[in-house]
């Protein structure tokens, strides 16, 4: 559209008073066909200047958070600009929340959290400025460190005397924050000396930013050794402590579980206690260090099956004829046995002679005596580890006698069946050997049995 004035003809009321052609203070015609050459400027093509200004408020902004734009539309005239329009094309990682309605101005816009382009006209913007107020979201997993940038631009169907003011774009900076949390769980509880224990550490996002580089560590604490890790939804655990890396993010709300397996020793204590402590970072601004750590607290308890085996150097034997009898007892654990003993008992057909019980500390019936043998293995025994007692005895009476023997420690026995053996020996009396002969004995014997038949014939003739 042209900027220049336009020439218009225009007529002068018929009935405009008649006056003298002359006379200057006043209008003049002598007829309504005289001609009057005037200038008119009609509304429309007067050039205007229509500017836009857009202005982010709170920078750097927060993944997950909302923030908004002061948008401002100016005519700065000197007359209405017809048919205005601006828009806004939402940037990437944002999502439409609300804008500010503005008198004269239709506007349409994207559904709230969705994406798209905001647009708003007006038929006829008055000189002065309209403000507009949008507010966005910013997606949650949007980098920390990223810069989005938005530009608003407007236009008119009037004359624009300054179109390099028709467009504006604002920036801000995203930073990630999160609200990590932490839980641990034990099982079981009581869990045995010897066996596996296995906490559970679950990590929760509570936003607003998504959560990277999350780890969770836990010191192995005294008494247990490292097993095995596992984090749900992918990551690993290594190392003492054990540190488990959760890989990818975690979004608001959302949560991962590392399972984390421990030896508990086989010599724990008895009744005592193993207590764990688990914490978690990220690589993300963490808002609330208060709920980073969490504790727990598992009670040990200790189980030694012990079996026990009986056996005799002779089962048959001479009227006080020595006897070695040796009774094994074998920790099949799990946890250490404390002051494992095993006793002999002896029945009176069995006078005590000697015992052999390495390491421990004995008491005994008097040398040809009966009784119980008693020895003790003072602290621990440990998983798959034996104890032996060899006793030797003799008796002195004919028959079948048997020999018992028993085990027992401090620590509880969770199968008792196999605690206890026996072994009946017979004793008899010496039998006298019949005399034998070789070959050459046995004819000469027969010879003279034959001689002495043949002799006796002849004496009875």
């Amino acid at each position: 559209a042209t900027t220049a004035p336009r020439i218009e003809h225009a007529r002068i009321n018929a009935g405009f008073p008649e006056v003298d052609r002359n006379d200057p203070a006043t209008a003049r015609r002598l007829s309504d066909h005289d001609p009057l050459v005037v200038y008119l400027t009609p509304n429309g093509f007067l050039p205007v200047d229509i500017a836009i200004d857009k202005v982010v408020n709170g920078d750097p902004v927060i993944a997950g958070t909302q923030i908004d734009y002061t948008i401002e539309v100016e005519n700065f005239g000197p007359q209405v600009a017809l048919n205005s329009v601006w828009s806004d094309t939402l940037p990437a990682g944002t999502r439409f929340v609300s804008l500010s309605s503005v008198a004269g101005w239709t506007c349409t816009t994207p559904a709230v959290g969705a994406t798209g382009t905001v647009s708003c006209s007006n038929p006829s913007v008055a000189v002065g400025s309209s403000v507009f107020t949008l507010v966005i979201s910013v997606d949650a997993n949007v980098a920390a460190g990223s810069v989005v940038s938005n530009n608003a631009s407007v236009g008119t169907g009037s004359p624009d005397t300054n179109p390099m003011n028709n467009s504006s774009t604002a920036q801000f900076t995203v930073v990630a924050e999160s609200d990590m949390a932490i839980t641990l769980t034990d099982a079981p509880d009581p869990v045995t000396a010897g066996t596996n224990l296995s906490y559970t550490a679950t990590v929760t996002n509570g936003g607003p930013s998504d959560a990277t580089g999350v780890t969770i560590t836990l010191p192995v604490p005294a008494d247990t050794s490292f097993v095995s890790g596992s984090v749900s939804g992918g990551g690993s655990c290594s190392g003492a402590p054990v540190v488990c890396t959760v890989s990818g993010s975690i979004a608001p709300m959302g949560s991962r579980t590392a399972t984390i397996t421990l030896l508990v020793s086989a010599s724990a204590a008895n009744g005592s206690s193993i207590s764990a402590t688990a914490s978690v970072a990220t690589a993300s601004i963490d808002n609330n260090g208060a709920n980073d750590s969490a504790s727990t607290s598992t009670l040990v308890a200790a189980d030694a099956n012990l079996d026990l085996s009986l056996s005799a150097s002779a089962l048959e034997v001479l009227i006080n004829e020595p006897v070695t009898f040796t009774a094994v007892s074998l920790n099949l654990g799990p946890s250490d046995a404390q002051n494992l003993s095993i006793t002999m008992t002896l029945t009176p057909d069995f006078r005590y002679t000697a015992h052999t019980a390495i390491g421990a500390t004995c008491t005994t019936p008097q040398v040809g005596t009966s009784g119980s043998v008693t020895c003790t293995w003072a602290g621990a025994t440990a998983p798959n580890v034996s104890r032996t007692l060899q006793v030797v005895a003799y008796s002195n009476n004919q028959g079948a006698t048997a020999v018992n023997a028993s085990t027992v420690s401090d620590t509880s026995d969770p199968v008792t069946a196999n605690n206890v053996g026996n072994v009946s020996v017979q004793v008899g009396f010496a039998v006298e050997a019949i005399p034998t002969m070789n070959a050459y004995g046995l004819i000469l014997l027969g010879l003279m049995l034959g001689l002495i038949g043949f002799v006796a014939v002849r004496r009875n003739s």
